[in-house]
């Protein structure tokens, strides 16, 4: 947070928008508050569980430690939740002056995913689906929950990172990520998508800004404004956002150049790495 209200200020990274009065911005980091709230509960609900299911002991075919990990992982889950709420608390109570962010363009990137769905499945299923754009910081996902509980009802469900809103992407500098080249990814428990991720946030989620379907779509509406490094056939992922089929299977958005425009697709969590996969990052 602290990173976007210096690029606020700085004004390098944020587009031009009207200033809010310090009573919408109060009510705004009210509803944010009330919205971290109801993901802290979720990650306690996640974590009384994983306790219920022993998911915290090593398997069999895991090395020592590795439930011991995922303890952790959850419990530092956990932890940054109530800081930030901490943070965002104390800004409130204090009587200091509430930074104005930027925010999402909603209704630019529901028309977005209307036709993003539209090409997926049916016109009718497209503009009859809710649509639900949550902000949530990546670090605060459980992909490996989200790859185990698929849910019809939660069609058309997606997160965006926080982080994303009011980038410039015209001047953003990107990253691009082999991770089989790298030598954490022969350490990992498996290599499905959903603990390639997992591992993403933690490891790269401080040091960089991870795109997100804003991003997705900024490329696939400017193909020619897309840096030419992700137009080599490779199949970059935007591990800024998990999005939700019709089936209910959580899903992370990827595209691919075929020649001319960048393709839409998304792909399940449960889902094996593969070679031809790369991992998009944004520089801070």
């Amino acid at each position: 947070m602290e990173n976007l209200v210096q690029m606020a200020s700085a004004n390098t990274k944020t587009k031009e928008k009207p200033t809010k009065t310090q009573e919408e911005l109060r009510s705004t980091l009210e509803t944010k508050l009330v919205n971290l709230e109801s993901a802290f509960n979720e990650a306690v609900s996640m974590y009384e569980q994983a306790l219920e299911n022993n998911t915290f002991e090593d398997a069999d075919d895991e090395d020592e430690g590795s439930g011991e990990k995922r303890k952790q992982d959850i419990q530092n889950k956990i932890l940054k939740i109530l800081e930030r709420g901490e943070v965002m608390r104390a800004r409130l109570d204090g009587g200091e002056l509430i930074p104005d962010m930027p925010e999402f363009d909603l209704e630019k990137i529901k028309s977005f995913m209307t036709e993003t769905f539209t090409i997926w499945y049916s016109k009718d299923q497209a503009e009859n689906v809710k649509q639900v754009p949550t902000p949530t910081a990546p670090t605060d996902l459980d992909f490996s929950a989200l790859e185990n509980t698929p849910d019809p009802s939660k069609f058309g469900e997606y997160t965006l990172n926080p982080e994303c809103a009011g980038l410039d992407y015209e001047n953003v500098k990107i990253q691009s990520l082999d991770i089989t080249k790298e030598a954490w990814y022969k350490t990992l428990p498996n290599k499905k998508l959903s603990t390639v991720f997992q591992y993403i946030t933690t490891h790269y989620g401080d040091s960089h800004i991870l795109p997100d379907l804003t991003y997705y779509q900024y490329i696939i509406e400017n193909p020619t404004k897309a840096d030419p490094a992700i137009k080599d056939g490779k199949y970059y992922f935007f591990p800024g956002s998990v999005l939700r089929l019709s089936n209910g299977d959580a899903c992370v958005p990827f595209s691919y150049w075929n020649g001319s425009s960048f393709n839409r697709h998304a792909n399940h969590l449960g889902n094996q790495w593969d070679g031809n996969y790369r991992v998009l990052l944004l520089e801070k």
